[in-house]
């Protein structure tokens, strides 16, 4: 070999380290851009804790490449990695701030058509249309998240239009229609009806415990790291602390409903002095008149009631979601 050759030689295995440290660098970006699951912008954590992932990729970069490099190239090398490290670490975290947004977005737009679908014109319980399942606006951990909040949401949807399916299933809708009860003899017809209609109560109100226990199972089988898995759980068992009274609360307010339907029925049995005429029960007494009418609004305030609950159960998820969402933004 040449003095020449020699020399070319000696040059390229001179800039290796450059090379490397190019390839290093890159794929530190790289890993941060499509890997890395970072959400912490804060310059100053991201400083401190990659400060030590940066000295100890240095350390090796070091051993294999730099042995007999002078510190110039030493001290460059490190601020390379450190910086890769940090570039990397503050645009996984814009990415994954947008995929929050997303994913907030979208989880709020079904939360709010739920709550738009769920009454009628007239202000009665209606079925929800429900939406088939659809792939995640955001990606990652994020469209996870969306997906089991729609997810939570549709089984909630269900289990509500199946209760409501089955209460139409045995005529609800028409126990205190006129024409009916002048054709129920001694209203026995009615009796089983109410008693149909409770044991449907307690059938779903077991159900809705079921679904929020089981969604505990849900969370932990969810494709996310084990760590996010305990918050989203954590997140769960704080929201259910609230919510879960406001549930135990409606069933108790249905029961309620069902509870004074069955009074008007049993005193429309006890008593015969009234009387149907066209689409209008009649009576004849005035105080079993005046039992009717409290029966009645009793009734009206009780749904009155399970209407406010469920209106600020909504207000409230849809404020925790426009809270997550700008701080997401931040």
């Amino acid at each position: 070999m040449n003095t020449t050759d020699q020399r070319t030689t000696l040059a390229q295995g001179s800039n290796t380290w450059i090379a490397a440290l190019g390839v290093l660098c890159f794929g530190i970006v790289g890993f941060g851009v499509f890997y890395s699951t970072n959400t912490i912008s804060d310059p100053a954590f991201l400083a401190g804790q990659y400060l030590v992932y940066a000295f100890f990729l240095w350390a090796i970069f070091h051993a294999v490449f730099l042995r007999k490099r002078g510190t110039k190239i030493s001290g460059i090398t490190f601020v390379a990695i450190f910086i890769a490290l940090f570039a990397g670490g503050l645009i996984t975290a814009s990415k994954q701030r947008q995929q929050a947004v997303q994913a907030v977005s979208s989880i709020q737009q079904e939360l709010g058509r739920v709550a738009s679908a769920s009454t009628d014109s007239s202000g009665l319980p209606a079925r929800i249309e429900r939406t088939p399942s659809e792939i995640p606006k955001a990606k990652g951990e994020f469209g996870e998240m969306e997906r089991f909040a729609k997810e939570f949401i549709d089984r909630f949807v269900a289990l509500r239009n199946d209760y409501i399916s089955e209460l139409d299933a045995i005529g609800w809708n028409s126990i205190l229609d006129a024409k009916r009860i002048k054709n129920d003899t001694a209203l026995s017809g009615s009796k089983v009806m109410i008693e149909r209609a409770k044991a449907i109560a307690d059938k779903y109100e077991k159900k809705t415990t079921e679904l929020i226990d089981g969604t505990r199972a849900h969370i932990n089988a969810l494709n996310m790291s084990e760590s996010n898995k305990r918050e989203m759980l954590a997140g769960f068992e704080r929201g259910m602390s609230k919510s879960g009274k406001q549930i135990d609360e409606q069933w108790k307010l249905e029961k309620q409903v069902l509870l004074q339907f069955e009074n008007i029925i049993v005193l429309l049995a006890a008593r015969k002095n009234w009387v149907v005429r066209g689409e209008r029960i009649l009576f004849y007494s005035e105080d079993d008149l005046a039992r009717f009418n409290s029966y009645i609004g009793t009734i009206q305030r009780l749904v009155q009631q399970q209407e406010q609950i469920q209106k600020a159960s909504f207000a409230e998820a849809n404020q925790k979601l426009n809270d997550l969402r700008n701080s997401a933004r931040k």
